[in-house]
């Protein structure tokens, strides 16, 4: 039997195939060849996001209510994880290769998926019942050390009900590439319902969202100006401990939207992102074959745009009373344009630098005057909090 391309792909936050315009996500879905140039298979599994069940096929207001709940809390992101995990254990035969794309919580929900497989491997397809077996597993290792990867119990588990081909019954992740991951489980950590949001958020506590050694190849496009702190960055760890052969973080202009795509008004910005998920495959030879002449891409780091408020107004004007958080660029983060450093500035943000007048986003700023600094950032710092200490008194 000749091997497959086994490809997961899931969606933002109320993103779903029905949307006006796609994220980046359903545009690569489109791009993704029937088989590869040697006759392989390639199937895909489209997981749509959070927030976008509805009650009936006619949507009403209820449906409306329903969807803003979902994602605004990220109700249902475990079923989620499950029916990638399921559809993954009905499918892979040994020396398939699998795939991995997401954006925003879908991106989290990729990360989460691979900590899953990395604790309790892949199920063998007439094991396929214990996938709510191997959940609790998962969700143990806080409580419960032996449930942990390198654990007794999850290691039993393994030995017991996952593929039996494979080192520890683990199958690699040869490719991951996210936009803009966005934990925002539960309710957010903000003044006021800091004591709920802690007894809430409980649930969520358990899922991995870190690079395990199981992944080959992992890249990362990320917002510079996404300030919306429900829509808090979750990084890749540069300095993780993760194997990982080919890792990239890359930082891109535009906001949420305007990096992982959704929305027209911002789809030259959301395009470089996808384009350079494009020559990352390639790069890294990767396997997978797509045709990017399938999707029509506008890309122009110059463009000038205006963040839509997309389709729940009431969602734009909570997510602004809940208040911004500028998201920080590490000092580590290098900016020459062609760089293979683990994290960088996105050739994309250099070039609309120089392209767009009065272009520079404040952390952009900011990290520009820590680099420039050094080791006299922290020095000043210091200072800085002397003085204000000083003037309290």
């Amino acid at each position: 039997m000749a091997n497959k391309n086994l490809i997961v792909l899931s969606d933002g936050t109320w993103q779903d195939l029905d949307q006006p315009f796609p994220t980046n996500v359903v545009r690569l879905l489109e791009a993704i060849t029937p088989q590869t140039l040697e006759g392989n298979d390639q199937i895909a599994y489209y997981d749509e996001g959070v927030g976008t069940k509805q009650v009936s096929i006619e949507p009403g207001p209820i449906d409306k209510w329903i969807k803003i709940a979902g994602g605004a809390l990220g109700m249902g992101i475990d079923h989620r994880i499950l029916r990638c995990y399921r559809f993954l254990c009905l499918n892979y035969s040994p020396g398939d290769q699998i795939y991995f794309f997401g954006f925003s919580r879908g991106a989290y929900t990729m990360r989460s998926l691979a900590g899953l497989i990395y604790n309790c491997g892949l199920l063998r397809s007439e094991q396929v019942r214990m996938i709510p077996r191997a959940y609790q597993v998962y969700r143990q290792p806080n409580s419960n050390k032996e449930c942990a990867p390198s654990g007794s119990e999850a290691i039993a588990f393994r030995q017991k009900y996952a593929i039996t081909d494979m080192p520890d019954g683990r199958p690699r992740i040869k490719f991951m590439g996210l936009w803009d991951t966005v934990k925002a489980l539960g309710i957010p950590n903000i003044p006021g319902l800091r004591q709920l949001s802690k007894i809430v958020n409980r649930h969520y506590e358990f899922h991995d969202h870190k690079l395990s050694p199981i992944i080959d190849a992992a890249f990362h496009a990320v917002s510079i100006e996404e300030q919306r702190s429900t829509f808090s960055l979750i990084p890749i760890d540069h300095l993780s401990t993760t194997k990982c052969g080919c890792l990239q973080q890359a930082w891109f202009p535009g906001g949420h939207g305007g990096v992982g795509g959704g929305e027209a008004s911002v789809a030259p910005l959301s395009d470089c992102a996808l384009q350079w998920m494009f020559k990352k495959l390639e790069e890294s030879d990767s396997g997978l074959r797509f045709d990017a002449e399938r999707i029509q891409m506008s890309f122009c780091p110059n463009s000038q745009h205006k963040i839509s408020k997309g389709q729940f107004r009431i969602i734009e004007f909570i997510t602004n009373f809940l208040g911004k958080q500028r998201r920080i660029i590490p000092i580590h983060t290098d900016f020459s344009p062609k760089s293979i450093a683990t994290e960088v500035i996105s050739v994309t943000a250099l070039e609309r630098l120089q392209g767009v007048k009065g272009w520079l986003p404040p952390n952009l700023q900011d990290f520009y005057l820590r680099k420039q600094l050094g080791d006299r950032w922290d020095k000043l710092l210091s200072e800085l909090h002397e003085v204000a200490a000083s003037l309290k008194l």
